[in-house]
């Protein structure tokens, strides 16, 4: 019996509780307390030794069908509740959660994080061994997350380097210097980590680093800032002579479904699509000190005072049919964004429908059970350098 078919009934169990308990496992175990904390159903996780999360998990992929749809309706409805209340702070409107100013519990999605640092880890190495230079020594990643490009810059930078980690939230810190202690290679530079709020400036960070640098790299972060180009104009201005400023922001969203499915209207995953384009418009609405970048990354670079301005596009895509370990990612993956978009009526009834079957592991519609899902995106990177002779950044 795999962790998919234990799931359902651990969701039931922890929907009839009066609080959130704090989950400990092991093993296999370990891997539930992953995907439990990964839903936001547990106050507490503690996962020791555990099992790969997007390899053995995938022990038992496909849970038993149940004797009929209808047996499992009710439990599937609890199940989902359980989902939205824990994801969206017990709410289940989409008024409310619309009109409150624009916040992300960052601390419950630290698996996630670190699982997305693990399987990206390739797309990291070769990203630094490009940014790093000979003669560099100090590069900062900016929002670090599971600190999946931490670990690569440390590995490209080597023993003389150093690798500042830089979030906002101490969990997903904690978290992040876990992972790296588990992957950074013998000879790796050293990493410190940095607790420091972009939206509050880059003066405390600038404090800390304690001079420039050589490589500042942002994954997803400056978009979460009100003023876009203020942020990077910041990041621009941490860097040494010859330093490089590397964004990764936009790309073409990833792909995972036929266009007919068989259930609900043909085309779903490219209506979840655009569903999550003005969820992206709204949130960026709802930022304090919110203005609009009319112009591209690029542009936005340049504008920061930088040089030998491009963009790098990467193609990544996973041979079909994908391995059981990609299928739990794919599944996963697209579960949390039809549970992100739930409250806010971006999703019309029909699809929400839809994704109910699809992304339920009791009803025979699962997803799980398909081998026809694919995996095909695109991510972008937008580099830009300082104008000056790199000399190699000094730091203590």
């Amino acid at each position: 019996m795999g962790p998919w078919a234990r799931w359902p009934t651990y969701a039931d169990v922890i929907g009839r509780l009066d609080k959130k308990p704090a989950v400990i496992g092991h093993s296999f175990g370990g891997l539930l307390t992953q995907i439990i904390a990964g839903r936001g159903l547990s106050a507490a996780s503690v996962a020791i030794d555990s099992a790969p999360i997007f390899q053995a998990a995938t022990a038992n992929l496909n849970p038993p069908t149940p004797p009929s749809p209808s047996s499992s309706a009710s439990s599937s409805r609890s199940r989902r509740r359980v989902l939205r209340s824990a994801l969206h702070g017990g709410r289940t409107g989409h008024h409310d959660a619309m009109t409150e100013p624009y916040t992300v519990d960052w601390a419950s999605h630290t698996n996630r994080l670190v699982a997305a640092a693990h399987s990206d880890a390739d797309w990291y190495d070769r990203l630094a061994r490009e940014l790093v230079r000979p003669g560099d020594r100090v590069a900062v990643d900016v929002g670090c997350g599971g600190a999946g490009m931490t670990a690569a810059l440390a590995a490209a930078l080597g023993r003389h380097g150093v690798v500042v980690a830089v979030d906002a939230d101490a969990e997903v810190l904690a978290a992040a210097r876990s992972h790296l202690t588990a992957v950074v290679p013998p000879g790796a530079g050293r990493v410190e980590f940095v607790e420091a709020d972009l939206a509050a400036g880059v003066a405390p960070l600038r404090d800390a680093l304690d001079g420039p640098v050589d490589v500042v790299w942002a994954s997803s972060s400056v978009h979460h800032l009100g003023d876009q180009q203020a942020g990077a104009t910041a990041l621009a201005g941490l860097l040494a002579p010859g330093g490089r400023l590397a964004l990764a922001e936009g790309g073409l969203s990833r792909r995972h479904l036929p266009w007919d499915l068989g259930i609900g209207d043909p085309g779903l995953e490219l209506r979840l699509d655009a569903a999550q384009d003005r969820w992206f418009a709204r949130m960026r609405a709802e930022l304090p000190g919110t203005t609009r970048m009319p112009y591209g990354w690029t542009e936005a670079l340049r504008r920061a005072g930088l040089t030998q301005v491009t963009t790098r596009s990467t193609l990544l895509e996973r041979p079909t049919p994908l391995d059981d370990g990609d299928r739990v990612r794919a599944v996963d993956g697209l579960n949390h964004r039809v549970d992100r978009l739930r409250p806010t009526g971006l999703l019309d009834a029909g699809d929400l429908a839809a994704w109910d079957r699809l992304l339920d592991p009791a009803d025979p519609a699962w997803l799980g059970h398909r081998g026809d899902l694919g995996w095909l995106e695109v991510r972008s990177v937008h580099l830009g350098v300082r104008v000056g002779e790199a000399g190699g950044a000094q730091r203590g």
